[in-house]
């Protein structure tokens, strides 16, 4: 069986190129659960949904709440979070010149 910390992980790492490309940083995980164990060897894929996208006090950044649920080559649910996090909006000093990075 794999460690619940390592599936987290990689869970997170496979949703930063769909959700966290204006990533200013993480706030929280306020949900984490891992409903079936996960294997050596087994697949894992995920999706992630943004539930809800709100201002910030700072006009240059919103904050984003994602969902995002694990599913194994079997198409068990294995995993599910709950984040949030601020991202840049396009008038960012990370941005340069309200340039998005996609």
């Amino acid at each position: 069986m794999v460690l619940g910390p390592l599936v987290f992980s990689v869970v997170i790492g496979m949703s930063v190129a769909d959700i966290s490309g204006r990533a200013i940083a993480n706030l929280e995980v306020d949900a984490l659960k891992h409903e079936k164990p996960t294997f050596i060897g087994d697949t894992l894929y995920a999706v992630s949904r943004v539930r809800e996208l709100r201002e910030s006090k700072q006009g240059d950044r919103g904050i984003v709440t994602v969902e995002t649920i694990a599913t194994n080559q079997r198409g068990d649910q294995v995993c599910f979070l709950h984040a949030e996090g601020p991202r840049a909006q396009k008038n960012h000093a990370t941005l340069g010149e309200g340039k998005l990075p996609y």
